[in-house]
């Protein structure tokens, strides 16, 4: 069939559904990769002709088997229709394959395989009227599922957001149901993490560290940026008085604001530390402005995997267990060890000081407690 965008010949089938003779199938350009929907009806009429033409044409040479028959080891549409293995399975066809992000692909790909694992087998309701038939998946199900994975209620959270993103589709560009259980979710409250790192166990963690993560843990501390923030400076973001560290921030044009900090003493040493290391790996002498200041032994530059192997390998050298002390725990003592919630909302650039007051300012408060109360000037406590 031909591509009605491009004319191509080549194409290939990505979904079917049959019903009542009638037959719709999407389908996918080879060449454009345009994808559009076709109606088909046959009859049984022609069905019954293709039946008894089938023993003369498996009598023709061209016809004989020339391989073992290998049985399929994916269940045919029909076996998957009406579950939620066909949205999972339409949305790796025609979604997933658009995501150019390397890191969100991967992560969207592993809570798929969770799903898949939990909710494949089951049922989704077409139309809000079969929301209450047995067997279909449903809100309180999802919503105990959020209870039951509450040790890992972050992923248990995307996970269930991605589900919600596949049912939107189904709705919205598949046609294949009105009803979203998503929608009646109510995502249970967790408290924001309160641990603070004080100086003794940071000093602890900077000494066991390698001379490159010490480095992010030098501009992490004074500057309170992020992991990524960090492995995406480069170069040419140190100026001569101060550093340029590109803030993600969803709601701007470009996803993120630049911002410059000043180069105080110690941020200075941690950034020749830095450029020192960095012009030591091979063949990386002639640094340019666009070369990431964090970069492998390979001349790559550091990726969240890289990381997370260094951070792995000092965490073990103390033996501090995997949530006791994480890096983002270092923006938050940034901010805690600020002088005011001001002045910690500006140095994480936040646009809101309740988030800063809330997540980020964990220091524990000292107050001054008040002198006795004097009777006939003398304290009750002194005269006892």
């Amino acid at each position: 069939m031909h591509c009605p965008a491009c004319d191509s010949p080549n194409s290939h089938i990505v979904r079917t559904r049959t019903l009542y003779g009638h037959v719709s199938r999407l389908r996918k350009c080879d060449a454009c990769r345009h994808q559009w929907p076709t109606e088909e009806t046959y009859s049984k009429e022609s069905d019954n002709v293709a039946k008894s033409l089938m023993p003369t044409l498996r009598a023709m040479p061209w016809c004989t088997q020339k391989t073992p028959i290998v049985t399929p080891t994916v269940a045919p549409d029909c076996a998957i229709e009406g579950t939620m293995e066909e949205l999972l399975r339409t949305y790796e066809a025609t979604t997933l394959p658009n995501i150019k992000n390397t890191a969100t692909h991967t992560a969207y790909a592993g809570a798929i395989k969770v799903l898949r694992q939990n909710f494949g087998a089951r049922r989704y309701a077409r139309f809000d009227a079969e929301a209450m038939a047995p067997g279909v998946l449903r809100p309180p199900e999802l919503n105990q599922y959020l209870v039951d994975n509450s040790d890992r209620s972050n992923a248990a959270k995307k996970e269930i957001s991605l589900l919600g993103r596949v049912f939107r589709l189904a709705k919205t560009h598949w046609g294949l149901t009105t009803f979203n259980p998503v929608d009646g979710i109510e995502y249970p409250s967790q408290p924001p993490r309160d641990a603070y790192i004080d100086d003794a166990t940071f000093i602890k963690m900077y000494a066991a560290a390698g001379p490159v993560l010490r480095c992010m843990m030098d501009i992490a501390s004074q500057t309170g940026a992020r992991r990524g923030m960090i492995l995406d400076i480069r170069v040419g973001d140190i100026q001569p008085d101060h550093l340029v560290i590109r803030v993600s921030k969803k709601k701007t044009r470009t996803g993120f604001e630049e911002v410059r900090y000043t180069l105080t003493p110690d941020l200075r040493d941690a950034l020749n530390e830095a450029l020192a290391l960095r012009r030591a790996v091979p063949g990386a002498k002639a640094l340019q402005p666009g070369d990431h200041l964090f970069a492998t032994r390979n001349g790559l530059p550091y990726t969240g995997e890289n990381f997370k192997r260094l951070w792995k390998t000092m965490r073990d050298k103390v033996g501090l267990a995997s949530w006791s002390f994480t890096f983002h725990d270092i923006r938050a003592k940034a901010a805690s060890d600020s002088d005011s919630d001001e002045a910690a909302q500006k140095l994480l650039v936040h646009a809101d000081a309740r988030i800063t007051r809330r997540v980020y300012r964990r220091k524990s408060v000292v107050v001054q407690p008040l002198t006795a109360v004097t009777i006939h000037g003398r304290s009750p406590i002194s005269s006892a």
